[in-house]
């Protein structure tokens, strides 16, 4: 998927079904997060000035620090306050996985906005292809 195909027809698609899936995707799309690393995502490490944010879950168990660039900021300023431990949360819970029904709906529905047949570099989208 380009990123005028993500901006232009993912996004609003996850806007309008699944708000909480939009922040991360866009997120992912940003900082090229894993999944992983977006529902392990806590408050405590991420400054509100801009400095990077450190993950402590990550891969290979090191910790990254990620510069966060206009747009990550913006994912994190519109999740402040919505959970005071978690970034990421779906009805008052940690999310777990964003690789869900939810996304797969949604991510069916715009790759049915593309046409048929499907571009090749699309056979088994996932979230990870996100990244």
């Amino acid at each position: 998927m380009t990123q005028d195909e993500a901006y232009g027809i993912l996004l609003p698609e996850l806007a309008s079904t699944a708000p909480h899936l939009y922040d991360a995707a866009e997120m992912t799309l940003q900082t090229g997060f894993r999944e992983s690393n977006l529902t392990g995502l806590r408050w405590d490490p991420i400054s509100k000035d801009g400095r990077p944010a450190y993950l402590y879950r990550t891969k290979s168990g090191n910790p990254l620090g990620t510069p966060m660039n206009s747009v990550a900021r913006a994912v994190l300023e519109r999740r402040r306050g919505i959970d005071p431990v978690h970034v990421f949360t779906w009805r008052g819970h940690a999310v777990t996985r964003f690789n869900n029904s939810a996304w797969r709906k949604a991510l069916s529905r715009t790759l049915a906005s593309l046409g048929s047949p499907l571009p090749e570099r699309l056979d088994g989208f996932v979230w990870h292809s996100l990244r």
